[in-house]
């Protein structure tokens, strides 16, 4: 409608020798722009997930939890088989103020590619500045987790368009 978007995609990509990866995702974005001039200027969400099935090379099997390698009785280490699935995602939602101002939060999570499965859980929030359509200036906070560590960064981020460029989709692209 007028107000409401909603954006859904698909994604696939295939290695056909042997089966070596395939990789999957699915996104979906909701977007909400009212036509009005007020101070509230609209909100998107948005959520992507993946899905990897990718053949490596054998590793040590390990314990899940510790990551300690596992032995068989003759105290032989246990080998996996090279075959790893492994899946992450994220979602965002942000909320626009002002007509140069907006403000969200993301969660991502990822899952390591091969051995054993670490996990990273990213926490986000963020606040934006743009003070004309050329320039971006946007603080963020964001706490890593997983695999036993923990870690937080802040960071300010100025963005500057060059040259000459369309919206397209009016007052989509931020």
């Amino acid at each position: 409608t007028d107000e409401l978007n909603v954006e859904l995609g698909g994604t696939y990509f295939g290695v056909p020798h042997d089966n070596d990866r395939s990789l999957y995702g699915l996104d979906v974005t909701f977007r909400h722009q009212p036509g009005t001039q007020g101070f509230y200027q609209g909100t998107t969400l948005g959520a992507e997930w993946m899905w990897n099935d990718q053949r490596g090379g054998a590793t040590t099997a390990t314990e899940a939890t510790s990551g300690v390698p596992l032995v068989d009785a003759s105290g032989n280490p246990l080998v996996m088989p090279g075959r790893f699935a492994r899946n992450g995602g994220y979602v965002y939602f942000e909320s626009f103020f002002a007509r140069s101002f907006s403000a969200g939060a993301r969660f991502d999570y990822a899952e390591d590619v091969a051995g054993a499965v670490n996990r990273l859980r990213t926490s986000s929030a963020f606040i934006t500045w743009m003070p004309s359509e050329f320039h971006r200036l946007r603080a963020q906070f964001d706490d890593f987790s997983g695999s036993g560590t923990s870690d937080q960064r802040y960071t300010l981020q100025w963005t500057a368009f060059l040259g000459s460029h369309s919206h397209g989709f009016s007052n989509r692209a931020r």
